[in-house]
C-alpha cells in the first residue's frame, strides 16, 4: 500500500508564533499540546498489513506493512515494508522515498529499471507506471503529495 507530512522550513522571526492574545479577565484554555516534531518510527504507531490487488500481482506473495504516522491536508507521511513479490503500480499522486533496508526494482513500462537499496532516495511523480519488484524485504519511509 503506498498511502499508506512533509517537513517544511519556515522562520518566525524571532517572534514567539505560539503566543495568544487573551482578552483581559479571560483565563485561557489550555489544550492538549501536540509536538510540532515527531520522530518516524515504527515504535507508537499500529501496523496495517494489506497485499497489493490479486488482479496486480505479477510475482509471488507480496505483504505490505505500512505505519502511517501521519496525514494532513492531502500529505501523508510514514514507513512502509514489503515482503517478496512484484505488482503492477500506475502513480497518481508525488512520493518521496528513502529506503531503509532491502533492495527493490522500480521497471517502468519505457523499459526503464531502477534498483532501489539502503540509502538510496528517490522521488517518483504522477504518471509513473510499471512493476514494482520486491528483492529482498524491502523497508522504506515515504512521504506523499496526493
Amino acid at each position: 500500500m503506498r498511502k499508506n507530512i512533509a517537513p517544511h522550513c519556515g522562520t518566525s522571526g524571532g517572534l514567539d508564533v505560539t503566543a495568544r492574545a487573551v482578552p483581559h479577565g479571560i483565563t485561557p484554555q489550555t489544550e492538549p499540546e501536540m509536538s510540532l516534531i515527531q520522530r518516524v518510527s515504527r515504535d507508537a504507531t499500529p501496523p496495517e498489513d494489506t497485499r497489493p490487488d490479486p488482479a496486480k500481482v505479477v510475482a509471488g506473495d507480496p505483504v505490505h506493512t505500512t505505519w502511517n504516522i501521519e496525514e494532513v491536508g492531502g500529505l501523508y507521511c510514514g514507513l512502509w515494508q514489503s515482503t517478496p513479490g512484484a505488482w503492477r503500480v500506475s502513480y497518481d499522486e508525488w512520493e518521496y522515498i528513502r529506503i531503509l533496508q532491502g533492495h527493490s526494482i522500480l521497471r517502468g513500462e519505457d523499459g526503464s529499471e531502477t534498483h532501489l537499496r539502503a540509502g538510496d532516495s528517490y522521488i517518483i511523480r504522477p504518471g509513473f507506471t510499471g512493476v514494482w519488484e520486491v528483492v529482498e524485504t524491502t523497508l522504506k519511509d515515504y512521504v506523499i503529495r496526493a
